[in-house]
Parts: C-alpha cells; structure tokens; sequence
C-alpha cells in the first residue's frame, strides 16, 4: 500500500458485510421498548456471524488509551522481568506467556493434544500474552504483578480497566435477556463474581517471509468462554470466518468500537443458536516496510459465567425442532480443560 492508501484505510475503514456494526447507546436508556430492539439487534448478530462491532459503549477512551500505552511498556521490559512473571497453571491463568508457549488452533475442540503439539512445534503463535484475572488478594489464586514502581502503575490501570470491561459484559447479559425472551435478571445473575480473564497481547514485529500461509500471528481457533470483548490497535490482522461463504473476511479496525463475539460456552448455553465463530491472527493490512510487518497490540477480555456455575441449555432455547443437545457443565472445568489443551 502506498501512504496515501494507508491513510485512506484508517479515516474510512471498510466493515465487512458479515459483521454488523451495532450502536450500544441504548443500554441505559429509560425507554423499555430501545433496550428490548437493542437486546434483539444483539441476538440477530450472535446467531448469524458470531461477531459484532459495538459503538458508543461505556468505556472511557481515556482509560482505554492508558490501558495500550501500559501494555505496551510492559512488553517492551527485558525477556528476564516478564518471564519472572510467568503463567503457571491452567487454573491460574494469570501471568506471562512467552511467544511459542501458546498455540491456537481449531483442534483443541475436538481434543486433538498430540496434533497440538507438533503445530506447535513446527507452526507457533508469533505473540506473547500476559493474564489478568479477577483481584482476590486471599483467595487460591493471585494475579502476577511486578514488584516495583511500574508494577503499582501496572496494577492500578489494569484493575480500572478491568472493572469497565466487566460493567459492559453485565449489560450485553442483561440486555440479551430481552433477545432471548429470558425474565429479567437471567443471564446477569450468571456474571455476578466477574471471573473473567483480561488478556494484554503483543504480536511482535516479524520478517514477512516468516508470516506464509502456514504460520500465523495466532491460528484459527474459537473462544473459551460467553463472550469476548476485543479491543484493536490500527494495524489490522483480525479475521473472522463467514459462515455463509466459508471464506475468512477481514475484521477491520474501526476506532472507538468494541469487537464482541461468541464463545464455546455460549454456543453450548444457547443449545447452538449462537454462533461462536472462527477466527485468526494473519499479516497486518498495513506495512511499508519490504521485509517487516509491524508489531500490533490488542486486549482481550474474556468473559465467562460464574466459576461456581452449572451451566444448562437455556430454556428459550429449546424445543421440539430443537431439542437439548448438551448437557450441564461446570463452568470452571470447561474452561481449564480448554486451557489445558493449548498450553505447553
């Protein structure tokens, strides 16, 4: 692409047809009837391409910015600072993940450990992670935070940011009440403790001939969890498969919006009906260097029911033409089992 190209791309990004872009204003609005087309807007999206563009969202663009530029400084410390804070466990899931450790992929699904490794082996993930789960200074589990004066920094914004994020997953279940036809507090009273998961990830800089068609920024492969809120820098890589076509469509940055998409346990908890949909980490859209694609920064949040949860097809979501196709899971042991399959 040529600059002018470039600048092009950014003031007017081209949406992909498959993914819809939703205004979320209406979440607090005092009119009933604006909340229950907004819960159904959010329905018709999740049960046909699994993946929604989300603007006007209550997340302050301040704490947003804060947020990636205190990723960024993070993943710029030295290999021996991050690796000082290295992700321990599946149960945990908290702390640093070095590029390599982790590789994304559809199998996981269907249990394929053995195929995993070798993909691994031959085929990894060109990024690096650090997890962030829920703040509970006396329970099992604790956050890995760097003890010194950019830790207190660290820690500070990613609790602020990670408190937002979760405000937001409380109201796409309250509003997804009213899509489902579920009675008010359903779905929210599934995400009370806010046992999520907030991801800061790092795709490092990488020579081009090293991104083929084989070897990706991060493979294709679905979430864990109910949902995931995404945030992306400009760089683009993101995409998502179609399911009308088949075909992998670019989920292009869009400034000021929230990508949201489906989760293996959501797909299970709506007996199918919501689509949790594959996707990918492929070559930037952007590059004017020759031989280098350019580092990109996003943060995920991964939302999940309640760790204690049972989780059961939901009951609007079952009839004679569909009958219950799953039964109750453990929230928990779903996701460390998922965990569990993708982790050297």
């Amino acid at each position: 692409m040529t600059t002018a190209e470039n600048l092009d791309h950014l003031c007017n990004p081209k949406l992909p047809e498959s993914i819809p872009l939703i205004d979320f204003s209406d979440y607090n609005s005092t009119d009933l009837q604006k909340k229950v087309n907004l819960g159904k807007k959010l329905v018709d999206a999740f049960s046909t391409a699994g993946f929604v563009y989300l603007k006007n969202c209550p997340l302050d663009n301040f704490d947003r910015d804060e947020m990636f530029k205190t990723s960024k400084e993070f993943f710029a410390k030295s290999s021996d600072y991050k690796v000082n804070l290295e992700w321990e466990s599946a149960e945990s899931n908290r702390g640093y993940v070095q590029q390599g450790r982790e590789k994304l992929t559809e199998l996981d699904k269907v249990g394929r450990a053995d195929e995993i490794g070798l993909l691994r082996q031959v085929s990894p993930d060109i990024k690096e992670t650090f997890e962030i789960g829920k703040e509970n200074p006396n329970g099992k589990f604790q956050n890995r935070w760097p003890d010194d004066e950019f830790g207190k920094k660290f820690k500070s914004t990613s609790l602020k940011f990670y408190d937002q994020m979760h405000k937001i997953n409380v109201e796409i279940m309250k509003l997804l009440n009213f899509g489902l036809d579920l009675p008010e507090g359903y779905l929210d009273s599934f995400v009370t403790d806010g046992d999520n998961n907030l991801r800061l990830l790092h795709y490092p800089s990488v020579e081009k001939k090293t991104l083929s068609k084989e070897n990706k920024r991060a493979g294709a492969h679905c979430d864990y969890g109910s949902i995931t809120l995404l945030l992306q820098d400009m760089s683009g890589g993101l995409e998502v498969k179609d399911y009308k076509t088949g075909e992998y469509v670019k989920a292009t940055p869009i400034a000021d919006t929230i990508v949201v998409n489906v989760g293996d346990m959501m797909q299970r908890w709506t007996n199918d009906k919501f689509k949790s949909t594959l996707h990918r980490v492929v070559k930037p859209y952007i590059s004017e260097d020759e031989t280098t694609y350019p580092a990109r920064f996003s943060i995920a949040y991964f939302c999940n029911p309640n760790f204690d949860s049972i989780i059961e097809c939901l009951p609007t979501c079952v009839d004679e033409g569909n009958p219950k196709k799953y039964g109750p899971i453990s929230s928990f042991e779903h996701l460390v089992e998922r965990l569990s399959s993708t982790y050297a």
